[in-house]
C-alpha cells in the first residue's frame, strides 16, 4: 500500500512529529493510508528529540518509541506522497530515486504556502512548540489536498 513520507533532515523532530499528526488525522478520518517518516541525513536509530517529544505528549501524541531512519530509494519508490521539510532536500531525494521527484514536495509547496519549515534543533521549549503548531497546521492542510476531504487540525484542542 502507498504510504505519504514525511522528509527532514535528522529524522528527530519535524518529520516524526508531522507523521504523529497525520497518523492522526488519518485515523479519525477512517482513512487507511500509513505514513511514516526519515531524514535525509539521519543517524539510523536515535530518538526522537526529548523537546519533540514533550511537545508531542502535550498535544496528546507519543514519539517514545521512534527511532531514526536515514531515508532509502525504496521508501520513496512506496511513497505515493512526500513530504519534505526544506527545498534542499528535494534534490537530495531526487539523486537517490529520480522517479520520485514527481511526487515530492516541500510540506510548504504542496499547501500552496511558501518557504521552509524551520528546524527546531537546538531551541528551547518555546521553538519547538512553534514548530509543531506550524506543522499541526501545514499537515491538516495537506491531508486536506491529499484526501480531498474535511479540514485537519488540532488547533484549538491542545
Amino acid at each position: 500500500m502507498a504510504t505519504i513520507l514525511f522528509i527532514c533532515s535528522g529524522n528527530t523532530c519535524r518529520s516524526p512529529m508531522a507523521a504523529a499528526m497525520a497518523g492522526r488525522y488519518l485515523a479519525l478520518a477512517g482513512s487507511p493510508v500509513p505514513v511514516a517518516s526519515a531524514g535525509v541525513d539521519a543517524c539510523a536509530g536515535r530518538a526522537a528529540s526529548a523537546l519533540a517529544v514533550t511537545v508531542m505528549e502535550q498535544m496528546g501524541l507519543s514519539l517514545a518509541g521512534h527511532r531514526a531512519c536515514r531515508v532509502t530509494p525504496g521508501d520513496l519508490r512506496q511513497a505515493d506522497l512526500v513530504l519534505a521539510m526544506e527545498g534542499w532536500q528535494l534534490g537530495v531525494l531526487a539523486a537517490l530515486d529520480p522517479s520520485a521527484a514527481r511526487r515530492s514536495f516541500t510540506l510548504t509547496a504542496f499547501t500552496g504556502e511558501p518557504g521552509d519549515v524551520s528546524d527546531p534543533f537546538g531551541g528551547d521549549l518555546a521553538v519547538y512548540r512553534q514548530c509543531a503548531r506550524e506543522l499541526d497546521r501545514l499537515v491538516g492542510k495537506a491531508l486536506t489536498r491529499y484526501l480531498d476531504g474535511p479540514d485537519f487540525s488540532l488547533s484549538g484542542r491542545e
